[in-house]
């Protein structure tokens, strides 16, 4: 008796750990979903930063082309746009890390996770069926004996 109670509360912890695993699936999903969001989101505002810099470039030409004081302010204005542009490649690598690396992986190795996931509980269940009723055939062999 003492080894079928010992079996059920380890059934009742993997129990327990399954569940866990399986309440985690939707949280990921909706972290995916919201990593989608995300990337589409820095995509226009890559496309919106890019038109902004192309035109802050022109003047900054424009005023480095003039004669003057205002060609100092139009090589400050090209240093700007350098620095723009370099933000402009960190939020690209960025959206494309979102993109082809964390979605694409993370999805895959969610879906991976529900079939092991899965798997491992039917296994169990088979399993822990097939040793409550060795110990209950043992417990009966035993208590025939007794008698």
């Amino acid at each position: 008796q003492r080894s079928l109670k010992e079996s059920k509360t380890l059934a009742g912890i993997f129990s327990s750990i399954v569940q866990d695993c399986k309440n985690l699936h939707p949280a990921i999903d909706d972290f995916i979903i919201k990593s989608r969001k995300l990337e589409n989101q820095l995509k226009a505002t890559i496309l919106a930063f890019s038109a902004f810099t192309e035109s802050f470039e022109k003047i900054a030409y424009k005023a480095c082309n003039t004669k003057g004081s205002s060609r100092d302010v139009g090589a400050c204005l090209i240093k700007m746009c350098d620095k723009q542009k370099e933000v402009e490649t960190q939020l690209s690598a960025l959206s494309n890390f979102i993109a082809h690396r964390l979605v694409i992986d993370l999805k895959s190795r969610n879906e991976e996770n529900k079939k092991k996931t899965k798997m491992l509980e039917k296994k169990h269940k088979k399993e822990f069926k097939q040793s409550r009723n060795k110990i209950r055939s043992k417990m009966g062999k035993i208590t025939k004996l007794r008698e």
